[in-house]
């Protein structure tokens, strides 16, 4: 179990948490932060993402969230301590938003054409002094975690 340090409760929002990357993300941070953080969940289909977040069997919330939208974007990390993220963008709103306001970024997707567009932030991610991790989905970190619970189901 990892511990954060007394009384802190991180607030973790997984970004693309209905997709099959986002959930494996949700069901780690539960097993290995136990009860020392509060997830939240996005979609921009409420209907989806309220589903999501009770089917965990803990507090989980939900939160709306349009990554096209850097409105939408803004408001939903507002309080949020780390993003997660575990779907691919077009354009890195959620990145440059989490920079903007001093919050960590964690980008688990695979999308090499994505990086340049990210690394454009890195000036800005300095200043703030915030990091923004992109790609960090290679083996052996969540790739591998999704490869183990793939073959979980194989005898041999």
């Amino acid at each position: 179990m990892c511990q954060w340090g007394e009384g802190l409760m991180k607030k973790i929002m997984v970004v693309g948490a209905s997709g099959v990357l986002g959930k494996l993300v949700c069901i780690e941070l539960l097993r290995i932060f136990e009860n020392q953080i509060k997830l939240i969940v996005t979609d921009y289909k409420a209907g989806r993402g309220k589903k999501l977040a009770t089917s965990f069997n803990k507090e989980v919330q939900f939160q709306y969230l349009d990554v096209s939208d850097k409105e939408s974007v803004k408001e939903a990390i507002k309080n949020v301590d780390i993003v997660v993220v575990g779907l691919k963008q077009k354009l890195p709103h959620i990145q440059k938003v989490c920079i903007e306001n001093e919050i960590l970024s964690i980008d688990v997707t695979p999308f090499y054409d994505f990086l340049e567009k990210v690394i454009e932030l890195n000036q800005s991610a300095e200043k703030n002094n915030i990091g923004s991790v992109i790609m960090s989905g290679f083996f052996p970190g969540l790739s591998g975690l999704m490869i183990k619970n793939a073959i979980s189901n194989f005898k041999k």
